[in-house]
């Protein structure tokens, strides 16, 4: 113990926080390694109890373990497999890793900070590569001979790529924003522009994913709305109508994408299986429906969904699927009604802790806020490591911020 506790203190935890944040938008194994070690030092160090006893005062968190630990207990009454169980439960149980990662935090201070560094870090070296390939450099071809250059993609899809993206823009303005030093404060501003010019372009003339258009613009309307109240509204409703008139008009690819989304929605028909991007989800979200009237008061379980949902799929002529692109809906087949509420729980708990915190922090949580909740509709969050992963981390971190701001008042 006197060992691992030395070579803590030497390294500095936070750093593991930061590897963790930095590897997640390239590839899983090392990021799990960094948190494994972050959560290993955040027992290890001493005050373990105190800073989880404050880690469960905070609703989100606390809001988190019940949801987790509810899906625990499923168990009992699950239709799925045992292994269809573990495949979900392996991954909700980040949500009990939070108490300890918010303990870390509020061991460090300064680890947030770091932690929104190297994950600006990150999102630079996608963005590069991304262009990189679109140019056809012919390095990067050889390193990536499956990543169309006409469609960029890096490390992860589209959906991913764009949130990395998004977030990473947003960071990247809240770190300009907190740095003491004028002089590099005037370098970070430079940077954050730089990155937003050449971020803008690739969401919407070369990756081009739908929920990448919303998360440019979603966090600044609620920022504007948080900071400026009612002013704040007209403020971002005037945004919104700009920004979508003159990206509509202005880019072909996005007008195609929106036409193309507004044609599926209005098209759909419950009982002809289209296989388009919203075609699908509405057919997915339709069947998980019918699970949940089927399992009304405490749903089918929390391994249940795939053969549940293969009961209703074949009679309508859909493939196979284990999730419904839609974390509510997802919860509302596995535990009932309860779980969508507890989730939406959650993220008001994390609209309101904005409040606490002050800049450069309130924007990055608004930004983290936004890019989750909008992107839960369309995506299953919780089940995808990247997202789940780094919205653990880093709510942890704001938490932890905004608690620590607290207790020095």
């Amino acid at each position: 113990m006197g060992v691992g506790l030395s070579f803590i203190q030497r390294v500095n935890p936070a750093w593991f926080l930061a590897g963790a944040a930095f590897f997640l938008p390239i590839a899983p194994g090392p990021s799990n390694v960094f948190l494994l070690l972050a959560l290993i030092a955040s027992v290890v160090i001493p005050g373990l109890k105190p800073r989880l006893k404050a880690a469960l005062q905070q609703p989100l968190l606390l809001l988190g373990v019940v949801l987790a630990l509810l899906l625990w207990f499923s168990l009992v009454w699950t239709k799925g497999s045992f292994d269809d169980s573990m495949h979900y439960l392996g991954k909700y149980s980040t949500l009990l890793m939070a108490p300890f990662v918010f303990g870390l935090f509020l061991a460090y201070p300064g680890a947030l900070r770091k932690v929104l560094f190297a994950f600006v870090l990150s999102a630079w070296l996608t963005l590069l590569l991304s262009y990189g390939i679109w140019l056809e450099v012919a390095v990067l071809l050889k390193a990536f001979p499956s990543v169309d250059p006409l469609y960029p993609t890096v490390f992860k899809l589209h959906t991913t790529q764009s949130i990395v993206l998004c977030l990473g823009l947003y960071f990247s303005w809240a770190l300009a924003l907190g740095e003491k030093n004028p002089a590099s404060q005037k370098k970070l501003y430079a940077l954050a522009v730089v990155f937003t010019v050449l971020a803008v372009f690739n969401l919407l003339n070369m990756t081009h994913a739908r929920i990448g258009y919303v998360s440019l613009v979603l966090p600044l309307l609620v920022y504007l709305f948080m900071k400026f109240s009612w002013k704040g509204g007209l403020i971002a409703i005037a945004v919104v109508a700009i920004v979508a008139n003159v990206a509509y008009f202005g880019s072909e690819t996005v007008s195609s994408r929106v036409d193309k989304t507004y044609n599926e929605v209005v098209n759909w028909n419950p009982d002809k299986y289209e296989n388009t991007d919203m075609g699908a989800r509405l057919s997915w979200w339709h069947i998980s429906l019918q699970i949940f009237q089927e399992h009304p008061v405490a749903g089918a379980g929390v391994g249940a969904y795939p053969s549940e949902f293969l009961k209703h799929a074949e009679p309508m002529g859909v493939p196979p699927h284990n999730n419904p692109h839609n974390q509510f809906f997802l919860l509302l087949t596995q535990i009932g009604l309860i779980g969508p509420l507890l989730f939406l729980a959650m993220l008001t708990a994390h609209y309101l802790s904005i409040y606490s915190l002050t800049e450069p922090a309130r924007l990055a949580s608004t930004a983290l806020f936004a890019t989750f909740a909008f992107g839960n509709l369309f995506n299953s969050f919780l089940l995808d490591s990247a997202e789940r992963t780094l919205y653990m981390i880093l709510v942890s971190g704001f938490l932890a911020a905004a608690y620590s701001q607290a207790s020095d008042r």
